[in-house]
């Protein structure tokens, strides 16, 4: 009706035709909204569709990284159960974490942990170096297990973490030196902004200790900031190996600054067991001396007899 109005309007002379230019710059814009339009829909089309196709890639990606760096730092099986990842928001859980014991003790795991939670800034995703704001570590389990004086779970991790290290970043360095200039992208590097590791609960299974009772002993507040920080990022290797053996030492102290008399307990007991192996072994040397000597004595009589 407007146009039809228009059109009289411009025809009684009371209104002035619109300049043909004009004309064309309205249709040239109504034109390149329609491709806009066109254009964000068929991102969020896309965004939708590899959000939805890759994440399960993304999933098996990280649980296969964790796995294969975990378990070559500390020496044992290390695996993650889930994932759960909202992009957007750049936040995610990672669930059920578990190492594995070292061989030769009796739990079948050294840490559980139910949920880890993980911000990270993702406009770092696209770069060399990720940054993660923040890594949340609530209600971790782990077990602290006795099996000599001077033998248990946690200094064996810590020793395969210190011997493994050194390994890798003797290998890192060979790679370096012959490295080309073309990356293919697997030398991407990570700074931790916080991490926090809470109300964290240890059981302690001293010497033949039963499983069924273990001592429980809380695991003071763990908290770390800026990993990788100095370095403008430190790669998986380093970033993993100095997070488990924070966590690790922290544990071993917190057991023993416990001053458990069951420790104390198993302690003396261990050392009289050696002390009572030390005195069987020289009665043992004694009476197979005195048996030698018997022997050599019965000897010399059946010489004595020959010759008469």
């Amino acid at each position: 009706m407007s146009t039809f109005f228009d059109k009289l309007k411009i025809s009684f002379g009371l209104k002035k035709p619109e300049p043909w230019y004009k004309k064309i710059l309205k249709k040239s814009a109504s034109v390149m909204d329609m491709k806009r339009r066109n254009k964000f829909i068929t991102f969020f089309v896309l965004l939708f569709i590899a959000i939805y196709f890759c994440l399960p890639s993304v999933e098996s990606i990280i649980k296969r990284v964790v796995h294969q760096y975990g378990s070559q730092i500390i020496g044992t099986d290390v695996s993650i159960g889930g994932i759960d990842l909202e992009l957007s928001k750049g936040i995610g859980v990672v669930k059920d974490i578990k190492i594995a014991n070292p061989k030769g003790y009796q739990a079948p795991n050294l840490f559980y942990l139910k949920e880890l939670g993980v911000e990270i800034d993702i406009s770092s995703l696209t770069s060399d170096t990720i940054i993660i704001d923040n890594i949340t570590i609530n209600n971790p389990e782990i077990t602290y297990e006795m099996k000599t004086l001077t033998q248990n779970n946690i200094s064996d991790i810590l020793n395969n973490i210190e011997k493994n290290t050194a390994t890798d970043e003797t290998a890192q360095s060979k790679d370096n030196s012959s490295k080309s200039a073309k990356d293919d992208g697997s030398s991407k590097k990570v700074i931790i902004k916080q991490l926090t590791v809470s109300d964290g609960k240890v059981a302690a299974i001293v010497g033949a200790a039963s499983l069924k009772a273990p001592i429980n002993i809380s695991l003071p507040t763990i908290k770390m900031n800026n990993i990788g920080q100095d370095k403008n990022g430190a790669t998986p290797v380093e970033t993993i190996s100095k997070v488990i053996t924070k966590i690790m030492q922290t544990v071993s102290q917190t057991v023993v600054s416990a001053n458990l008399s069951e420790l104390k307990d198993a302690s003396v007991k261990q050392v009289k067991a050696v002390a009572d192996n030390l005195k069987a072994g020289s009665e043992n040397i004694q009476e197979q001396g005195k048996a030698a000597l018997g022997s050599a004595k019965n000897a010399v009589s059946n010489l004595k007899g020959m010759f008469k």
